[in-house]
């Protein structure tokens, strides 16, 4: 009787062995089959969304060049084309990526901003106004990659302050990889690491120091 147990329980364990080893190569199999599909449709996506971009360069169509992005973008995503400098060339139309908010006058002193520090700055411009009567402009960014308003709001002011809670003042660095090497002397870096939310005082007072007063 337990010759004949072990032997069932020996047969059992190797039917479901050999089952599962089957199962393992039939799921490894499926895997590399639809990654070797997905492989191949993004690369005739590619190299058509290449050759489509390569003619809507070569006649200077900016149209054209949103027409493709929207053509080939889907909601969430936010498809853009650089040239061989990372200047932006084009950008998805704007449905596919939030606007930033842009509160502008006739300042030649321009703050970006982002996120939670927004009130903070909110504040910082009012004791900007009230204090040292200097009047700021401001633009909330909402999503990267940047759309043009960014570029212009940077265009429109001899200096624009970054102000960021993070160490390393990553926006002031992705910003200075998508300006035009011409803009990127009049950003200006404040970058609060105080490990507490951004309060206006500290701002205020950094700014003030920037600009000599």
């Amino acid at each position: 009787m337990r010759v004949t147990t072990r032997l069932v329980l020996a047969i059992w364990v190797t039917a479901l062995a050999v089952v599962a080893s089957f199962a393992y190569l039939q799921v490894s199999d499926e895997r590399q089959r639809l990654r070797q599909e997905l492989e191949r449709r993004a690369s005739l996506l590619g190299e058509g969304l290449h050759d489509g971009v390569e003619t809507a360069l070569s006649r200077n169509s900016r149209p054209a060049l949103e027409r493709l992005l929207k053509r080939f973008g889907r909601s969430g995503q936010r498809l853009a084309v650089y040239d061989t400098k990372a200047s932006l060339v084009a950008l998805a139309p704007e449905s596919f990526v939030p606007r930033p908010e842009v509160s502008t006058g006739n300042s030649k002193i321009g703050i970006i901003g982002y996120g939670t520090s927004h009130w903070g700055l909110i504040e910082s411009r009012d004791q900007l106004r009230q204090e040292y009567n200097i009047e700021t402009d401001y633009l909330r960014l909402r999503a990267y990659p940047f759309t043009r308003e960014v570029h212009d709001f940077v265009k429109q002011h001899d200096r624009v302050y970054v102000v960021e809670q993070n160490r390393d003042a990553q926006m002031l660095t992705l910003l200075k990889l998508d300006l035009e090497p011409a803009l990127i002397t009049g950003l200006r870096s404040i970058a609060h690491i105080h490990g507490l939310p951004l309060d206006a005082r500290s701002v205020t007072d950094e700014l003030m120091t920037m600009e000599g007063k």
